[in-house]
């Protein structure tokens, strides 16, 4: 039996390092530290579903997607939040570009949508086979979102 293939997008190693540790049973995993590298990953390799982090903190402001000028712009011309809105919500831009590039592939955030339960209907409605698990949830609860994201 061929194993699910799950690209995890994070700007660290902590999902995919945990990922492996605790699910390495259930799915085969791969890593992208950011929008332009899974894209590239998404190009060259199928996979089944997308385990994707919200905030890239750590990722080079060059990797970045979204309109640097625009959002500082909104910001007043002020480059540090600008970059700050970027970081926080990257996680929304690579979903964007992934579905702008016409995959269609599950997404599974990790990220804490309860409090913003408007903006994640928006994101459903726009983009749809999503879900989300919070920042810490435990290896069952990210085993199960993904199994029924890919409906297993």
């Amino acid at each position: 039996m061929t194993l699910p293939n799950v690209l995890v997008i994070e700007d660290g190693f902590e999902y995919i390092n945990r990922s492996k540790q605790w699910m390495s049973d259930h799915f085969m995993f791969r890593r992208a530290g950011s929008g332009i590298e899974a894209l590239t990953l998404l190009r060259s390799h199928n996979f089944d579903v997308v385990y994707l982090d919200m905030n890239f903190h750590r990722t080079p402001e060059k990797e970045l997607l979204g309109d640097l000028e625009s959002i500082r712009s909104r910001f007043g011309g002020d480059q540090r939040r600008a970059l700050e809105f970027l970081s926080v919500h990257q996680g929304a831009y690579i979903l964007s570009a992934i579905r702008d590039a016409d995959y269609s592939i599950p997404v599974l955030f990790s990220y804490d949508f309860e409090s913003e339960s408007r903006r994640w209907e928006q994101l459903v409605a726009k983009y749809g086979a999503l879900d989300w698990v919070g920042d810490n949830a435990g290896p069952d609860q990210v085993k199960e979102a993904l199994s029924s994201l890919i409906g297993q």
